[in-house]
């Protein structure tokens, strides 16, 4: 790939979603089945094989929302001559995906944060924010980062024991096993 000059600066929404809803195959009043079905899809693609020279801005009603197995809400493939600034969000559901990547060396800053920014990947093995190359600059998080393979954060599976009568569901039953996958790490430098 060719050398580019210029940079991106986004404010808007970037959807790159499938037309798949979860069902509740076994009717115990819990969604069943893969959180996405697609595969490969990206938001943001810097694409490999040369160098972006410029800054990238995802100002603060900037959102990336993907769906999709092996899939990256922002892929930065080559070098970035500049510096990355993310104040939206970042949003990415399937398995072995990642929020935001940094495949090769920044030569600037990194700045993801600020009060509207979130990267979220939620799916098995995927990934909030990955840095396989050098930063130059500052590398910054001041927002949430989060990963996980659960279908849910917020439902939970705990009950006491001591609480349990005969004829409440048992404390291994309360999820499918597809809802409790393990997802990667939040951040990966």
């Amino acid at each position: 790939a060719n050398n580019v000059t210029g940079g991106y600066t986004g404010a808007g929404q970037i959807n790159n979603t499938e037309d798949y809803t979860r069902t509740d195959a076994d009717n115990d009043a819990d969604l069943d089945g893969a959180l996405a079905l697609g595969n490969g899809r990206t938001g943001l693609l810097v694409d490999s094989g040369g160098t972006l020279n410029g800054n990238i801005n995802l100002g603060s009603g900037s959102a990336i929302n993907v769906e999709g197995n092996n899939s990256a809400g922002v892929s930065i493939q080559s070098i970035l001559n500049g510096n990355y600034t993310q104040r939206g969000s970042a949003t990415v559901t399937g398995s072995n995906s990642v929020g935001i990547e940094f495949r090769q060396d920044v030569t600037g800053n990194v700045a993801i944060g600020g009060a509207s920014s979130a990267t979220f990947a939620q799916g098995e093995g995927s990934v909030g924010v990955r840095v396989l190359g050098d930063v130059a600059g500052e590398f910054l998080i001041d927002g949430t980062v989060q990963a996980t393979g659960f279908t849910s954060t917020t439902l939970s599976n705990y009950a006491d024991p001591d609480t349990l009568g005969p004829n409440d569901t048992p404390i291994a039953a309360r999820r499918d096993a597809d809802d409790l996958l393990v997802g990667g790490a939040a951040v990966e430098i």
